[in-house]
């Protein structure tokens, strides 16, 4: 079993008691077209893990967590993903709203 596989089955053992940071998905976007998908798993981790807490594709989760994939396929899914975490996606409150409550 690989490390990012372990890491994300562990994480979502635990995953209901931890609310996953959001991923700047532009940057990620500019370093895996720069670098690959391999040489940005640390945030593509977190995109895996912000991505299955808020219900997205299962198998496309699952191929970008995979580091035995092509890197092209962790690419495309990676595409599709990040446009599904984007729609799923709450708007952040705004400051003011915050301070207010």
């Amino acid at each position: 079993m690989d490390a990012i596989t372990t890491t994300t089955q562990t994480v979502a053992t635990v995953s209901p008691l931890v609310t996953a940071t959001r991923v700047d998905l532009d940057a990620l976007a500019l370093a895996i077209a720069e670098d690959g998908v391999a040489a940005s798993t640390p945030r593509v981790l977190s995109l895996v893990l912000e991505a299955r807490e808020l219900g997205a594709d299962a198998g496309l989760v699952e191929l970008l967590a995979d580091d035995t994939a092509g890197e092209i396929v962790r690419m495309r899914a990676f595409g599709m993903l990040a446009g599904q975490v984007e729609a799923l996606r709450r708007p952040l409150p705004h400051p003011a709203d915050i301070l207010s409550a």
